[in-house]
């Protein structure tokens, strides 16, 4: 049952996550918003509402691998993927985050947390092949890259960021529980983003129509709450009852969501040959899964 809640759990935090990015890519590409602005109110509202709801107590000793993981993983992540959704798409940009799949993959075996096996080795590498066939034109005389340079740049970043959190995050729940990791991370990553989006903050609100600040309100609040709070807290918690390595396969449900989001509600379109490098990351990714799922079924 354990495991099962823990898979239900990973899933669910990532189509938040996939929701949030086409909510995301909407205050960007429709109101103008900067990605900046974005990152401190998604990051603040997600630690004060942690604050209130969960109340954890904190401990000096634990500062050491908390402040590191808040700002590198929490907010390193968000940034990341928030610049990568900004400078492509939303489809894009969580297909790209998704080559954080083989960093995990790579470390728990490095770690002997997960054995070698050929199924690994084929998703890593169609995984990465993936990614060539999404990020590059193909019979497209009009450049080299199908993305934007910095959208590729940042899409990476968002990859090792995420590696980070995920890793992380898991030997941090089983160390100080799950409260302490979320609340904490978050209020660390959240003072970086008040030092670095507060002038962009003041100078975006300062000239926004008053028409349009209920929708781009009820979008930011939308971004914090299901695909800040929830999704990460659902993701986290999920790792107490699987292992990293699962918990990342099960994220391939985040470019789904936010492929299907975009076209329903941005008419956000990838060209064949990026669906086709899309589909190859998240069908080996699955097929690694049911093997990950036989194979404790069978411990």
């Amino acid at each position: 049952m354990s495991v099962k809640r823990g898979i239900f759990e990973s899933s669910l935090g990532s189509i938040f996550w996939g929701l949030s990015a086409t909510a995301s890519a909407t205050l960007f590409t429709i109101f103008s918003v900067p990605y900046l602005v974005l990152l401190l109110f998604r990051s603040t509202i997600s630690a004060a509402l942690l604050f209130l709801i969960l109340r954890p107590k904190l401990e000096v000793k634990q500062l050491k691998i908390l402040v590191p993981y808040g700002i590198v993983g929490l907010l390193g992540s968000q940034l990341t993927y928030l610049a990568t959704i900004f400078y492509t798409n939303a489809a894009t940009a969580t297909i790209i985050q998704f080559l954080f799949l083989p960093m995990v993959i790579f470390y728990d075996i490095i770690k002997k947390n997960r054995r070698f096996s050929l199924i690994l080795a084929i998703s890593t590498i169609s995984s990465i092949a993936g990614l060539f066939l999404l990020t590059i034109n193909i019979g497209d005389a009009t450049g080299f890259l199908a993305v934007s340079f910095l959208g590729l740049v940042f899409g990476v970043l968002s990859a090792v960021t995420a590696a980070v959190s995920v890793i992380l995050s898991r030997s941090l729940v089983q160390a100080i529980g799950l409260a302490s990791t979320v609340t904490y991370g978050f209020a660390f990553g959240a003072m970086v983003s008040i030092a670095i989006g507060i002038t962009p903050s003041v100078s975006f609100f300062s000239s926004v129509s008053m028409d349009n600040l209920p929708a781009i309100l009820s979008l930011i609040l939308f971004v914090a709450i299901f695909g800040t709070l929830a999704a990460y807290t659902l993701f986290i918690a999920s790792m107490k009852h699987i292992d990293s390595t699962q918990a990342s396969f099960l994220a391939s449900f985040e470019p789904i969501s936010a492929a299907v989001s975009s076209y329903a509600f941005l008419n956000s379109i990838l060209t064949p040959i990026q669906y086709l490098g899309g589909a190859m990351m998240v069908f080996f990714a699955l097929i690694a899964q049911r093997k990950d799922k036989r194979a404790i079924k069978s411990g």
